[in-house]
């Protein structure tokens, strides 16, 4: 069994399947982390507070799609489901080209699938995403990036029968902080250092798409 929680501005003793927002990371679902620390930074937004909601969950008899960012492919399918779910109008029109190719190439079939582990795009961290796909950030950077704040994994439930296997614990109630502001400047100072070890011998996406057109 697997103990997961979720920062909300609620207590939430039983997720309902179908229930969010369709422009989330991985499209509509249910979003937890392994991590107490990172639940209470989501819960602490919240002006009047918020609440840490633990579960169990038994993942192994789930179809989980990892993309923990091993390989290159991880990240390629990573950013083809950000373009598919939540990517702004903005960003589609400015990198068209570069959104089809990656919706093409690396968006992966969820028939089956029940749950999706991989990065987060929250906030400030959806910038690195858009510098990839302008070429203004190679693929070796944009996984070092995606570490910064050390915001760990997302958890997402995206089936019914993922919803039927989970079970609450508890609640803990927290009050608002800025926790969550702290960590963001953290991590976009660390990006700007980040920016510097670009290089021409890196892989840009633009590179991607000339060598699998190739085939």
């Amino acid at each position: 069994m697997e103990k997961l929680f979720h920062g909300s501005d609620k207590e939430i003793i039983k997720p309902i399947y179908g229930y969010g927002r369709n422009d989330c990371d991985y499209g509509s679902g249910f979003y937890l982390c392994k991590e107490l620390d990172i639940a209470r930074m989501w819960a602490c937004q919240y002006p009047e507070g918020g609440y840490i909601n633990s579960y169990v969950i038994n993942m192994d008899k789930l179809n989980v799609l990892w993309l923990n960012h091993v390989t290159d492919k991880d990240i390629l399918t990573w950013i083809a489901l950000l373009c598919a779910n939540r990517i702004d109008q903005q960003t589609k029109s400015n990198s068209k080209e570069e959104i089809d190719f990656l919706i093409k190439n690396f968006l992966p079939n969820l028939n089956g699938v029940d749950m999706i582990v991989g990065y987060r795009a929250d906030d400030s961290y959806y910038q690195y995403t858009r510098a990839f796909l302008n070429n203004d950030l190679p693929l070796e950077l944009l996984k070092e990036s995606m570490e910064l704040g050390k915001l760990g994994l997302q958890y997402v439930l995206i089936s019914k029968k993922a919803f039927d296997e989970i079970r609450f614990i508890d609640s803990l109630f927290v009050p608002s902080s800025n926790e969550y502001q702290i960590v963001e400047e953290t991590a976009n100072k660390e990006y700007e250092q980040i920016l510097r070890k670009r290089n021409v011998n890196q892989t840009y996406l633009r590179d991607i798409i000339r060598e699998i057109s190739k085939h």
